[in-house]
């Protein structure tokens, strides 16, 4: 049986450094019961985004890559993503090169729940004014992949 992929993000804890314009906020994956990495955790969250859609849609559309990586910026945590099938993926997340849950997915749902993230992360970014050069490529990701 596939499981649920959502992305649950502290909208609240969105906060943008102003040296350096980059974007973070409290994240994390939710599969079933399981939560990945932590629900304390933060990162760049516009950076990953971009980095997984782009990362799902191009395994996604390959005919011969079968596999992916979805990284986190700020650990050694990761989610190890290999295609099945067409529809199908089998999710391992990976800390510190250690398996601790492995979980299949619908290739699509899990894209979905990317895309959809992104879009309300980028409603908030716009209703604070932030402009930077890592939301102008969120942007241009979700033009690509829509």
């Amino acid at each position: 049986m596939n499981s649920k992929f959502e992305i649950i993000v502290n909208y609240d804890d969105l906060e943008m450094y102003q040296n350096n314009k980059n974007i973070i906020c409290q994240l994390y994956i939710k599969v079933g019961q399981f939560i990945f990495p932590d629900e304390g955790w933060s990162d760049f969250i516009i950076v990953i985004l971009s980095w997984w859609i782009e990362e799902l849609y191009n395994l996604k559309q390959s005919k011969s890559n079968k596999k992916c990586e979805l990284l986190f910026m700020d650990g050694p945590e990761s989610i190890e993503c290999e295609k099945i099938d067409d529809n199908t993926l089998n999710l391992d997340f990976i800390i510190r090169d250690e398996k601790v849950y492995s979980c299949e997915c619908e290739i699509d749902d899990v894209l979905e729940s990317i895309i959809k993230t992104s879009n309300m992360v980028l409603n908030e970014v716009k209703k604070r004014n932030w402009k930077t050069r890592d939301i102008d490529n969120l942007e241009e990701t979700l033009n690509k992949v829509m």
